[in-house]
């Protein structure tokens, strides 16, 4: 963790004058930087539907010709057989695991799961009215947010959709390094 300077009253002053004055920027601008995380998350997924494309269809088609030659085609197995991690792994980078998002991490109330823990609308609105009247609380809740969105969203999906590309790509470079051993030495 960081080791960050204390802040001196006359900054904490200042900090706190600028978000009463224009608490509306402030909002806008930790809104708008949970939105980015959301988009780069989309990002991920929309990355991993397109490697899952691609390594089911190599898989298929290196699982075609290996049914029809009469003798074991070791590349071909070896493309089959990465493509088809590269594809479980990007299946898991769309929706990990529980133990890798779930930590017992405390929630916000932004948080739909917290919202619909609530008996009530009305009992949520109270809440969020006591929030809504303390600027330290409504920060808060945002940082607790944005902090899970980061943490316990993007980057498992991001580490997870890392380690499905280099398994393709490591059973691609493999594959072709063996295929052209196969054609320069038998």
């Amino acid at each position: 963790m960081p080791k960050t300077k204390p802040k001196t009253k006359a900054k904490i002053k200042k900090e706190k004058e600028y978000v009463e004055n224009d608490l509306d920027a402030v909002v806008a601008f930790l809104d708008g930087l949970s939105h980015r995380i959301i988009e780069r998350t989309r990002n991920i997924d929309a990355q991993s539907n397109v490697l899952i494309g691609l390594s089911t269809g190599i898989f298929i088609l290196a699982i075609n010709e290996i049914m029809n030659v009469e003798r074991f085609h070791i590349t071909l197995s070896l493309v089959a057989i990465f493509s088809a991690l590269s594809s479980m792994v990007a299946l898991l980078a769309i929706r990990p695991p529980n133990w890798m998002v779930k930590k017992g991490q405390e929630q916000s109330l932004l948080f739909t799961q917290t919202i619909a823990n609530f008996d009530s609308a009305k009992k949520y609105s109270i809440e969020l009215k006591k929030i809504l009247n303390c600027d330290e609380e409504i920060f808060h809740q945002y940082a607790i947010e944005i902090y899970n969105l980061s943490k316990y969203y993007y980057r498992p999906k991001r580490k997870l959709f890392a380690i499905s590309r280099n398994i393709f790509l490591f059973g691609v470079i493999s594959s072709l390094v063996l295929l052209f051993l196969e054609a320069k030495f038998l």
